[in-house]
């Protein structure tokens, strides 16, 4: 059976997709009359990209035709998939953003949230089509950027032996080279002596000025939106020039860090180390963790909400579990919600979760959304517990899109949860935001008004 072109799978994260074994085995061409060995034989060999992008995959049938559901949780990104014929690499697997619009772009988010979010690699699954799928290259050298600038606020000195030449000698005169020049009487009474100088120009300092130069002109390579380019316009041109009139050094090696390194120093080396192990290619499996990215979105949100309202707002902090007399193996050490707020003298807890239940309120009832709403609503509750107030308030957040009329707006939804035994009531609010650059005001604005009247 004569194979067909091959595209690359495209799914988006938290999705269900159903694909038929007809259109799969057009590249596969294996035996339609043992669609089950051919699906089972595929999803066997492919297990490793499938853990590393957590997807699922299952034989399913639907409509009496035998194929594969695929089931996409928090993961973006791509890694490559074998043949159930051969065994052999023939395409790749990606999954894109979803709860969003078509436009976003996972680039600007990034740098909106001015996180240090990076992609994670498998170097044992090479990608197919790497030139198309290839990470986001560009977040490593933003690092880089930023880290550099930090670096240039400390002025990290160091001991570098230096040649000088002076008018007496000293112990560490090279005498050989006086012999030389011994002969010509203006050279006579000049002396090459090695000196040990504490300074700023060190060796070190110019291989990670080389690894700088590298930077920019990866990110020069990528194509960015202009948005995003004219958002770093200004530091570029900064760096470049510094890179122009300082001296580099190549860094063949990776750098160590030592104990004496500042702070700052040892960050900037981690992010040296890892364009250097990344060596200008990228043709390895990668992801990004989008609940993650979206927690660091929603804190940025709620960090305008909290200056606007003239508070403060708390990111991640950690309430210690303490056992008696001893901890089980199972026992959490710490409660970690994403982030509190404290309005008016009240402690509100706010939990970010990266899942479709804000796109889902008018469909039918689903008793894996009624578990998996009743779960966050329990964690969000437990943590209300350590609000000491009679009325409390709390809020979930939920990404919201609705991609039929390309609505991005903000819903809310308050649920009162009143408990008569004690005459406790807990405002719980359900936050249906857009997940997007463009819309971070209008969201604060609708959250304010709807949550802190």
């Amino acid at each position: 059976m004569a194979k067909k072109e091959c595209e690359r799978f495209s799914l988006k994260s938290l999705e269900c997709k159903f694909l038929k074994f007809s259109d799969l085995n057009q590249n596969w061409g294996c035996d339609k009359r043992f669609p089950e060995a051919a699906i089972q034989r595929f999803i066997s060999l492919n297990r490793k990209t499938f853990e590393f992008l957590q997807v699922g995959a299952r034989y399913h049938e639907q409509e009496n035709s035998p194929g594969i559901l695929f089931e996409t949780h928090r993961y973006v990104g791509a890694s490559p998939l074998r043949s159930p014929e051969d065994g052999k690499y023939y395409t790749d697997l990606s999954v894109e953003m979803s709860l969003t619009d078509k436009s976003e772009n996972i680039s600007d988010l990034v740098v909106m949230l001015e996180g240090f979010i990076e992609p994670e690699f498998d170097d044992s699954l090479p990608l197919q089509r790497a030139r198309i799928l290839k990470a986001p290259d560009f977040l490593y050298c933003i690092n880089y950027f930023k880290g550099f600038v930090e670096a240039l606020k400390v002025r990290w000195t160091k001991f570098d032996v230096q040649t000088r030449t002076e008018s007496l000698p000293a112990g560490t005169t090279k005498w050989s080279k006086y012999a030389q020049n011994y002969a010509f009487p203006p050279k006579r009474l000049l002396f090459e002596n090695r000196k040990n100088v504490q300074s700023p120009d060190h060796k070190e300092w110019q291989q990670l000025v080389y690894i700088l130069g590298i930077a920019i002109s990866r990110y020069e390579a990528c194509s960015l939106s202009t948005s995003l380019r004219s958002r770093f316009r200004r530091i570029l041109s900064q760096l470049k020039s510094y890179a122009s009139t300082h001296t580099s050094c190549k860094a063949d090696s990776p750098f160590v860090t030592h104990v004496s390194d500042p702070i700052v120093i040892k960050e900037l080396k981690e992010y040296a180390n890892r364009l250097l192990l990344r060596n200008l290619k990228n043709e390895s499996a990668w992801r990004i963790d989008s609940a993650e990215l979206f927690e660091r979105y929603v804190q940025y949100v709620f960090n305008g909400v909290a200056s606007t309202l003239g508070t403060s707002l708390i990111r991640n902090p950690k309430y210690s579990c303490s056992y008696k007399p001893y901890a089980p193996g199972w026992g959490l050490r710490y409660l970690e919600p994403d982030m509190t707020m404290n309005h008016l003298g009240q402690l509100w807890h706010i939990d970010a979760k990266y899942k479709a239940h804000a796109m889902n309120t008018t469909r039918a009832e689903s008793e894996a959304l009624k578990n998996s709403f009743r779960s966050d609503l329990h964690q969000i509750l437990a943590y209300s517990s350590f609000e000491a107030a009679t009325n409390k308030c709390s809020a979930l957040v939920y990404p919201y899109f609705a991609s039929e009329t390309n609505e991005q707006k903000t819903k809310v939804l308050a649920i009162d949860i009143t408990s008569h035994q004690c005459a406790i009531q807990n405002k719980v609010y359900v936050i249906g935001i857009p997940f997007s650059v463009k819309s971070v005001k209008s969201c604060q604005v609708t959250i304010i008004s709807e949550c802190f009247k």
